[in-house]
């Protein structure tokens, strides 16, 4: 479209200059086309269109006719070789090829991209495979019957019969693997999901809670301390916790759970120092206390102890208040 010359009018010709223009021309050029010719920004272009009444929303407004795009097959081709590395902008620039027809390729390829590796893939590895939204793979799949539920029934219907039930459930208890290890360990085509549902089927234990120190153990690369007396062993020449989690590589937490699994957490917890029974010298109930807080250890001519502050503050205000005098 060729640039209207409108600077040597007056303010009020010139309005009236571009109002016949936008009147002649909306409808065959958009806001952006426009305001390119009469050198004003395409916000102006649309305040002053829809001040004149035309209204591209309105059901009577003519389409917009555009010249239909055509590549030749060696530029489509180009095109799809840069879709999996390469966003739509570089490609682009990169091309000379229309942004809508970019965007069209792009999701013509994800759609075959989706339906051949959807099996394989989450919906967000396959967003940031094929750069696209995954609210969007998900309605597509959706949208053709590919439902991730269903499969991974199908999925763990079929795989229960081929899985070691003895290698399974030795895996998930004792030598430190999950449920997405075992799935790459063995190369198994299921989902995470799949294989806990046929697990569940053959009455395997997936939840944390089933787990052995020997799975702790071999999970942080230290298979010895499974055994009991190998751990209480190591505690005793080391000295502690501490040490050996220095030693060992491993963190301390864990050393506490695996300890707590052999029986062993009186290692490390402070003992009890026992407790005494005293009486209250207000009220006269009986009450207990640690031997470490005894407070006769400190000042051992006490004689008076109380069960709660409510007592004591009663014995403080009867002898040592403003009521002391009172009867």
């Amino acid at each position: 479209m060729p640039k209207l010359e409108v600077l040597g009018e007056s303010g009020m010709d010139r309005l009236q200059t571009i109002a016949a223009f936008i009147s002649e021309h909306w409808q065959k050029s958009d806001d952006q086309e426009m305001a390119l010719a009469l050198g004003l920004s395409v916000c102006t272009v649309g305040i002053i269109r829809r001040l004149l009444g035309f209204k591209r929303r309105l059901g009577g407004c003519r389409p917009i006719t555009r010249p239909v795009v055509v590549l030749d097959e060696t530029l489509i081709k180009q095109v799809e070789t840069l879709l999996p590395t390469q966003d739509n902008r570089s490609i682009v620039a990169t091309c000379s090829v229309p942004a809508k027809k970019v965007v069209d390729l792009r999701r013509e390829w994800a759609k075959a991209f989706i339906q051949a590796n959807w099996q394989k893939m989450s919906d967000f590895q396959l967003a940031e495979a094929t750069k696209m939204r995954p609210s969007w793979i998900n309605w597509y799949r959706r949208s053709i019957g590919l439902n991730r539920r269903v499969l991974e029934r199908l999925l763990s219907a079929s795989i229960q019969n081929r899985l070691d039930k003895t290698d399974l459930a030795d895996a998930l208890h004792n030598r430190g693997v999950t449920l997405e290890e075992y799935i790459e360990l063995r190369g198994l085509k299921v989902t995470k999901e799949g294989l806990r549902q046929a697990a569940h089927n053959l009455n395997i234990e997936t939840n944390p809670s089933a787990r052995t120190a020997s799975w702790y153990a071999h999970r942080y690369g230290c298979p010895r301390i499974a055994d009991p007396q190998i751990f209480r062993q190591l505690y005793d020449s080391l000295g502690g916790l501490g040490a050996m989690s220095q030693s060992l590589g491993v963190d301390t937490y864990v050393l506490q759970r695996i300890g707590r699994m052999h029986d062993l957490e009186e290692l490390w917890r402070r003992k009890s120092a026992g407790k005494v029974i005293k009486r209250c010298a207000i009220c006269g109930a009986t009450f207990t206390r640690p031997k470490r807080k005894d407070g006769t250890r400190n000042n051992p001519e006490q004689e008076l102890h109380f069960c709660s502050r409510v007592c004591h503050g009663r014995y403080l205000g009867r002898n040592f208040g403003r009521t002391r005098h009172k009867k």
